[in-house]
């Protein structure tokens, strides 16, 4: 075994010494739901007061070549992503109902691990098709629910 991981270690540092590795920045915006199926009678009502939740995201992603031309490429990342959703629904406060609204947001946190694998093929100087794909595993570390109801005075 550890014979195994001593030539894995070179074989990787041999890589690495000859390889161009870049190492950057990503982060942005996103929109995130959750998509859920339930046999409530009035299901298809309910679904409709959750909207889409606007969250961001931010990490460091490498781009690590496997041959000498750069068209076969390693881009393992770690990135931190927010997701949830909303949910919001008026009711008619002329009745006998006493809810005039309700509402609530659902945030979670997630570390999510890329490892894709990208094939470039170089259309001109600075012009690439690329086509990516790979496995990636997503940790939740945390998040939270913040629930309002409003009742008719």
């Amino acid at each position: 075994m550890k014979k195994l991981i001593t030539i894995m270690f070179f074989t990787g540092m041999a890589l690495f010494t000859n390889a161009q590795v870049k190492v950057g920045i990503m982060g942005g915006a996103n929109m995130s739901t959750i998509v859920e199926t339930n046999n409530l009678t009035n299901w298809s009502t309910i679904k409709k007061n959750y909207k889409w939740l606007q969250g961001y995201q931010g990490g460091v992603v490498s781009e690590i070549p496997l041959n000498k031309r750069s068209t076969f490429v390693l881009q393992p990342a770690v990135m931190y992503f927010n997701k949830g959703r909303k949910y919001f629904q008026q009711f008619d406060t002329s009745g006998a109902q006493m809810k005039k609204d309700s509402s609530f947001k659902t945030k979670l946190n997630y570390i999510e691990i890329p490892i894709n694998l990208l094939l470039k093929f170089h259309l001109g100087k600075k012009v690439n098709f690329v086509i990516v794909g790979g496995p990636y595993a997503a940790f939740l570390f945390g998040g939270s629910e913040k629930s309002e109801t409003s009742f008719k005075d």
